[in-house]
């Protein structure tokens, strides 16, 4: 049965907890060898949780929280925005102790942390210009700037394991990395990319193209790993939003009804270590519904948020958690359930700990926000998602066009061979 959550009720709700053996957490590199090597962290005491999910207290902040990323021996660091001053300020928070251990008064509303280094340096990034990079190191409140010499407003994904900044950088296609002393290299050069960029996501992974002759648009999507440059998946006949769990990468896209008042949310979930397809699955939903994901590729499972904004302006909108086991295709109900309130909703997988964090932001007169920590294992997988068929196109076939075109296609025939694009003339299109 669902817990009804308010900002208020939730927050008086205490973490349920009991003694058990120690779980030992260490932190190890990941890196190639010119990276730094991280020491083992002491083990730590995680003490077990009896419920699927538990209010964790201890972030006294008026505001609401605008950001999360995991930290260093398992702390998390949380960006959160005051209601009163405005003021931006970023908090490195235990979740197990349930305590602030820093806070930084960030300069700017709209600085965004991207991330902290294995020695505790906090990275920000000036997100107006997108070009400006702040340090603060573990023992100073006041940053270093980096000024990075970019035209255009790249994606920086941080990579904690190994210090470093990635970002593709937009004429070649190169992916660059900036380490926490300021030194930028080439990590992976564009060879046979058509184009590549870093996108928004948990995992380390960049999407890149590469022209085929197999699929109907000529072009070939991938995901590659940011450590590496190798394929994590491949996606010859259809691009869209992605999320990693455990040995998977599952792609969602929306198929609507004629009359767009619903449809369903598509699921296709490959095996990343043989790049195979696996299965799809689909989810209905209505004219006022909708579902988004989070993953994690240490994660067993996703997060599926689910919002319904029917009578929104009467009655409130209705936000639900479940988790998603892509594998079996199975949806658990976390319990979780926010009605009539508007929220918004911040989740991240501690990879130390081994769960979820989830802030629900209750977006009110006097915004306010409950921390979660959510145990998926402790769920019921009850429910069987009903399966679907793959994203399918046609190979492209050859095409007859007016004379009309001749020379416009001639023309297109040049820019192609000189830039490595695909133009479509006439008929074509």
């Amino acid at each position: 049965s669902a817990i009804l959550l308010g900002s208020v009720a939730c927050k008086k709700q205490e973490a349920s907890y009991e003694t058990s053996k120690p779980v030992e957490t260490t932190t190890t590199s990941v890196a190639e060898t010119e990276s730094t090597t991280i020491e083992a962290t002491p083990p730590r005491t995680i003490p077990p949780m009896t419920e699927p999910f538990a209010v964790i207290d201890g972030l006294d902040v008026n505001g609401t929280i605008t950001s999360m990323c995991n930290g260093i021996n398992d702390t998390i660091v949380i960006q959160c925005l005051d209601n009163d001053t405005n003021a931006n300020s970023c908090y490195v928070f235990d979740p197990i102790e349930k305590k602030i251990i820093r806070k930084i008064a960030l300069e700017q509303t709209y600085y965004s942390v991207l991330g902290m280094f294995s020695n505790g340096t906090i990275v920000v990034v000036d997100y107006i210009t997108n070009k400006t990079l702040y340090m603060y190191s573990e023992n100073s409140d006041t940053p270093r700037e980096i000024v990075l010499d970019v035209d255009y407003d790249p994606l920086y994904q941080m990579d904690r394991h190994n210090d470093c900044i990635y970002w593709a950088e937009s004429l070649t296609g190169n992916i660059l990395k900036i380490n926490e002393s300021g030194t930028i290299s080439t990590h992976i050069p564009n060879e046979d990319f058509q184009s590549a960029d870093c996108i928004s996501s948990s995992d380390l992974v960049f999407e890149a193209s590469k022209a085929s002759e197999e699929t109907k648009s000529g072009t070939e999507i991938g995901l590659y790993s940011l450590i590496d440059g190798q394929p994590k998946v491949l996606l010859p006949e259809f691009n869209s939003i992605s999320f990693f769990t455990t040995g998977y990468c599952t792609t969602t896209y929306t198929q609507y009804t004629e009359d767009y008042c619903g449809g369903d949310t598509i699921l296709q979930v490959y095996d990343i270590n043989t790049n195979q397809k696996c299965q799809a699955y689909k989810i209905e939903f209505g004219e006022s519904e909708s579902y988004r994901f989070e993953g994690n590729s240490r994660s067993d499972y996703a997060v599926m948020m689910y919002s319904n904004y029917e009578n929104s302006e009467e009655n409130g909108e209705l936000n639900e958690i479940f988790f998603v086991d892509t594998k079996n295709g199975t949806i658990a109900d976390s319990g979780i359930e926010i009605e009539n309130k508007s929220v918004y909703l911040k989740c991240i997988y501690s990879e130390g700990i081994g769960r979820w964090l989830i802030a629900i932001n209750y977006m009110d007169e006097t915004p306010s926000f409950s921390l979660l920590m959510v145990d998926p294992t402790l769920m019921k997988f009850d429910t069987q998602m009903e399966t679907a068929e793959f994203y399918s196109h046609e190979k492209l076939e050859e095409v007859e066009f007016g004379d009309d075109f001749k020379k416009i296609r001639e023309e297109a025939d040049k820019i192609e061979e000189e830039f490595g694009v695909r133009l479509l003339v006439g008929d074509e299109v």
